[in-house]
């Protein structure tokens, strides 16, 4: 069943980005008190490796949160995980790169959107790990990839800026999970309720 539903998703990714983005990892993480939303970012700004432990006890308010949202208890809990966990992280580097460039979420967002196909599927490649992507998009040359999109930014290169540019492509390794976890709802959502149950 998951086989299926991640062989769609390259297909579904385009499908969801031409609609519009659903939003359900988004929606979960809001859920979130506010607390427990300071912590969790505070947690992934000193240490990223870090975050998703403070983020993981919190996982039934995550779950009870996605389901709440999508109106439906048969999305599967990594989807809800690594969907929630990009928002954390997204969260917490734009707050880094706020703080060190005067970047802010609308800036790095557009960069993503007007970023050429192939930079995008680079920037994804850790999304298609992470949820199993079979037969991905390839990924032509991820050094490339992440420069120009650290230049869109106004980051010079990774050298120059090392701490800048580490938050930066954090965030958009984030953002390429939130993609694929929306494209996979996208796909869920054509399936009837409690049908994978």
């Amino acid at each position: 069943m998951f086989i299926r539903f991640a062989a769609g998703a390259v297909l579904a990714l385009a499908l969801c980005q031409s609609a519009g983005a659903h939003d359900l990892g988004a929606c979960a993480w809001s859920k979130l008190p506010a607390a427990d939303r300071e912590r969790v970012v505070a947690a992934y700004q000193a240490n990223p490796r870090a975050g998703g432990e403070v983020l993981r006890p919190l996982d039934p308010k995550v779950q009870a949160g996605a389901a709440a949202c999508a109106q439906r208890h048969d999305i599967p809990t990594l989807w809800v995980q690594l969907a929630v966990g990009a928002e954390a992280l997204q969260a917490s580097a734009a707050g880094k790169l706020q703080a060190l460039k005067r970047l802010d979420r609308t800036a790095l967002d557009a960069a993503w959107s007007q970023a050429p196909d192939d930079t995008r599927d680079c920037l994804r490649t850790a999304a298609t790990k992470s949820f199993r992507i079979p037969n991905p998009p390839a990924c032509r040359d991820e050094k490339a990839s992440a420069l120009w999109i650290l230049q869109r930014l106004g980051i010079r290169t990774p050298a120059a800026e090392p701490e800048a540019a580490s938050w930066a492509l954090l965030y958009y390794a984030a953002k390429g999970h939130t993609d694929y976890a929306e494209a996979l709802f996208a796909h869920l959502e054509a399936e009837p309720k409690g049908a994978r149950s």
